[in-house]
């Protein structure tokens, strides 16, 4: 590799990097984010937890009011603060019910989703500089 090619990567990556403070105003990229968390979640609920390891049974589920929250793509909020994705529930006790249970995590496949609304954001940013 020669020293031209490098600054070339080194450039791209700092354009890249850039791109990423802008991400979260994506409508696309906002949307794919949130139904991928918003499946990942339905797997969360239905393996009670296993596919984030842990095992909380049947407890959590009493009238179904946070797995719906969890899965709905309308009723989950995102928002990107420095390098940190965070999609959130607004049902009042969820901060509570995740303190006990931690049930607002992603699954590794979960993970994969995400990471691939983030290398598809990044590939539109780029074409449209």
């Amino acid at each position: 590799m020669t020293i031209n090619n490098a600054t070339l990567m080194i450039n791209d990556l700092i354009n890249q990097v850039k791109s990423l403070d802008r991400i979260q105003e994506d409508p696309q990229f906002k949307s794919d984010a949130v139904q991928n968390f918003a499946t990942d979640q339905q797997g969360v609920f239905a393996s009670q937890g296993a596919t984030i390891g842990r095992n909380w049974g049947t407890d959590l589920v009493d009238t179904g009011r946070l797995r719906n929250a969890s899965t709905s793509v309308s009723t989950l909020r995102m928002t990107v603060v420095g390098n940190r994705l965070i999609i959130e529930n607004p049902t009042p006790y969820a901060g509570y019910v995740d303190k006990a249970y931690g049930f607002m995590d992603v699954s590794p496949s979960g993970r994969q989703g995400i990471l691939a609304s983030i290398a598809s954001y990044l590939r539109r940013a780029r074409a449209n500089r």
